[in-house]
């Protein structure tokens, strides 16, 4: 019995020594919600998002961040600073590169066309009689 609680204890204790979390998010959840319930909360949501930046000594900063904060700059006009934050997405995350690689390409040559991949479309199988 005696054996069982300290186990227990131990338990307790060594959960409470783990990481706290790969990513730092900080306010970001609460203030997402906001901005999408109000979008003129705007101004929230930048400093929630500045302040994930910030804090970036303490854990990595989360996937898409960067492309978020460099988003809002893009549509405040801000393209120096958007395009800044897009190339440190992608130098972050390289996954995301393709997608930043064309975020930057919009804003170097904002007429160029939009492109779309040729796809073919699916193969049909003739219809059984």
């Amino acid at each position: 019995m005696r054996a069982g609680l300290c186990l227990a204890l131990l338990a307790i204790v060594l959960a409470g020594c783990g990481p706290k979390g790969l990513y730092h998010w900080g306010s970001y959840s609460s203030a997402l919600n906001s901005h999408y319930r109000d979008p003129a909360k705007q101004v929230a949501y930048r400093e929630a998002l500045q302040e994930v930046i910030a804090a970036e000594q303490g854990a990595r900063v989360p996937p898409g961040i960067y492309a978020e904060l460099g988003y809002l700059e893009l549509a405040s006009g801000n393209t120096a600073e958007a395009k800044q934050l897009f190339q440190r997405e992608k130098a972050r995350w390289p996954e995301s590169g393709l997608f930043m690689d064309r975020m930057i390409r919009k804003i170097d040559q904002p007429d160029a066309p939009a492109t779309t991949p040729a796809v073919s479309p699916p193969a049909t199988a003739p219809a059984s009689s």
